[in-house]
């Protein structure tokens, strides 16, 4: 039953952090029409032999593409999101995705200042704080190396321990991984981390000199 379930909203799930314009009218629907299409495909579709029993995987990718044909369609047929809303959440959190419009937005509000983007074919290696506040292709390349490096390390060390030759290579890759990964992705944190530290800095200073002039008065 979870397993169906998840065949129908988890695709939303996403689409609400990656896509503006994906809303409440969308995923409500998503989760409406899973249940129906669930008894459809599972039990009642089968039942009048319309369809014939299908494995869970296939049930789950129908169901997939079923529900999709559903919420995408209201989704445009409904208002998107109150933009104010949606500029606040993108503040902060910087969602990956398709955010241009509300982006915009933010900019128009001076809330966020416009970033001139830098071409580069290779992988940038300096970064102002504005420019590594974004999202770009190194972050790409962090996200798909992440967990391969992770699989190649787990699966290395517990291979390597049944001392298994394959396993020490599956390491060895692991450890690769995981440098380049720190090589494209250390230098954008870097530049992020220096300019939170010296925000942080200057918020300090400020409270503290609030909190002594607050001792004078008294």
């Amino acid at each position: 039953a979870l397993w169906l379930m998840a065949a129908g909203i988890w695709l939303p799930n996403v689409l609400q952090v990656i896509w503006w314009r994906f809303n409440a009218w969308g995923y409500l629907a998503s989760w409406i029409a899973n249940l129906g299409m669930s008894w459809l495909v599972v039990w009642i579709l089968p039942e009048f032999g319309i369809l014939t029993d299908l494995q869970e995987y296939q049930q789950f990718w129908l169901l997939f593409i079923l529900g999709a044909f559903i919420y995408i369609p209201i989704t445009f047929l409904t208002k998107p999101e109150d933009m104010d809303h949606l500029v606040r959440y993108y503040i902060m959190s910087r969602p990956l995705g398709w955010w241009g419009p509300v982006r915009e937005a933010a900019e128009r509000k001076g809330l966020l200042p416009k970033v001139e983007k830098m071409q580069t074919r290779g992988i940038q290696r300096i970064w102002t704080a504005a420019q590594a506040d974004e999202w770009t292709k190194e972050d790409w390349i962090a996200i798909v190396i992440s967990p391969l490096a992770y699989i190649f390390i787990m699966l290395g060390v517990a291979l390597s321990f049944l001392l298994l030759w394959y396993g020490y290579l599956l390491l060895i890759i692991g450890i690769l991984l995981t440098w380049a990964m720190h090589w494209v992705i250390d230098p954008k944190l870097k530049a992020v981390s220096v300019e939170f530290e010296i925000k942080q800095r200057e918020y300090i200073e400020e409270l503290e000199r609030s909190v002594r002039w607050e001792g004078k008065n008294d």
